[in-house]
């Protein structure tokens, strides 16, 4: 089977795609077509409270759901990236916002 991978497995991509730099640059190996071993993430946009797509013409961010809860928030945790930043930064969000999932195998 496969699962969406919770914030610890998400640190485990950050560290391998980033060769243990973290976060403030794992964005820039994510998006990198040309890196090894990639992601392939692209900022395609998202939509929030299923409202309205946020698209700019090229998408600026895009967001990705984990399987992880913030218990002081009760919210749901999201990384996301976007063209403007090398950073994958963390959001919580509710559990209404459309964002996509990247599942691993088990």
């Amino acid at each position: 089977g496969w699962h969406i991978p919770n914030e610890a497995e998400w640190q485990v991509l950050v560290n391998f795609v980033s060769s243990g730099t973290g976060l403030g640059t794992a964005s820039s190996y994510l998006k990198n077509i040309l890196a090894p071993n990639s992601f392939l993430a692209s900022p395609e946009g998202f939509y929030y409270l299923n409202l309205l797509p946020v698209f700019t013409s090229p998408p600026k961010a895009t967001f990705f759901w984990t399987s992880s809860f913030d218990p002081v928030s009760g919210k749901a945790a999201a990384r996301g990236i976007n063209e403007e930043t090398p950073s994958l930064s963390r959001y919580l969000s509710d559990g209404i916002d459309a964002f996509p999932v990247r599942c691993i195998r088990d």
